[in-house]
């Protein structure tokens, strides 16, 4: 349509519902990893740039050298859903292990997600995962988390020590020792000693 009218509401609606779903993405972010982080801001914003390239520029010079070189309704219907497919199989979700962090009192004070590597460790992942959000840890005799921002164990009388759950159920190695899988739930959680 050439109605100026038309326009401005069809462009002000595009622009509103790509404004609030970046919005939503930054404080999904924010929820994950426990604080903003402009590097995850300039990495959606360069996806959501190549997702324009190629929405804009790309596919609509594709499907018009399609459509004339072929007439045929049925091939046409076919490239289409074959268009539709791919585009949906370039939106699947990345194979990830799930990290929280617990204090004390059992609240949830960090949780983010980090790629999946074949035959990483949950200690691997958690140092990558960390580091990827700017959240300080330091590590005791290089084979036991020591302290998470700004939650320490106490590992002179381990009145209070790191717990390492994994899909729920306590770990049975350490995280340097335990692989994970896809898809994995790590949880630590700070927990009190009780003795028997």
């Amino acid at each position: 349509t050439k109605s100026p009218a038309v326009l401005i509401a069809i462009v002000g609606t595009i622009v509103a519902v790509i404004g609030a779903l970046l919005v939503l993405a930054v404080a999904v972010d924010v929820n994950r990893s426990g604080g903003f982080n402009v590097m995850n801001l300039v990495w959606i914003l360069m996806k959501l740039g190549a997702y324009c390239v190629v929405l804009l520029y790309l596919f609509p010079r594709l499907a018009r050298w399609f459509f004339r070189k072929y007439s045929d309704n049925v091939t046409q219907f076919v490239f289409v859903l074959a268009m539709v497919f791919c585009f949906a199989a370039c939106n699947k979700k990345a194979e990830t292990v799930d990290f929280k962090v617990s204090d004390l009192e059992g609240n949830i004070v960090y949780e983010f997600s980090v790629d999946y590597k074949d035959g990483a460790t949950a200690g691997e992942l958690l140092e990558e995962g960390l580091k990827a959000n700017n959240i300080p840890y330091e590590k005791y005799q290089d084979t036991m988390i020591d302290v998470i921002g700004d939650i320490a164990q106490d590992h002179d009388t381990w009145s209070q020590y790191w717990s390492f759950y994994l899909n729920g159920n306590y770990a049975e190695k350490g995280l340097w020792e335990q692989p994970v899988a896809a898809n994995d739930l790590v949880e630590l959680k700070m927990e009190t000693y009780v003795a028997g």
